[in-house]
């Protein structure tokens, strides 16, 4: 939908055609996020949402990740920096959690 409005906008045509290798990842990204929807709605629904939320702080990271590796560069260290306050909000978070429901 978004490249029939850039097109429909009077944008010229992307200088490079579409190839079957930029297909498949398209295809595989949308595959992947689907499966990432339909699980993450799987335990939400059937799982402990305060430990849900918890491992859902595992996401940003992850994806930061991926995208490192795809595009062939290396974090700097922002980026670890940034895992390492991730990791320990999710720690204390489990912390929090694991305290409260303690008898």
């Amino acid at each position: 939908m978004l490249a029939v409005l850039y097109l429909a906008a009077g944008a010229p045509a992307p200088p490079k055609p579409v190839s079957l290798g930029g297909i498949a990842a398209v295809l595989s990204c949308a595959v992947s996020m689907s499966a990432g929807y339909a699980l993450w709605n799987r335990a939400a629904v059937t799982g402990d949402v305060g430990k849900l939320s918890i491992v859902s702080y595992c996401a940003p990271v992850l994806s930061s990740a991926m995208s490192a590796l795809l595009l062939r560069t290396l974090p700097g260290p922002v980026f670890w920096l940034g895992v390492a306050l991730v990791a320990a909000g999710s720690i204390l978070g489990w912390l929090l959690v694991a305290r409260r429901h303690q008898p």
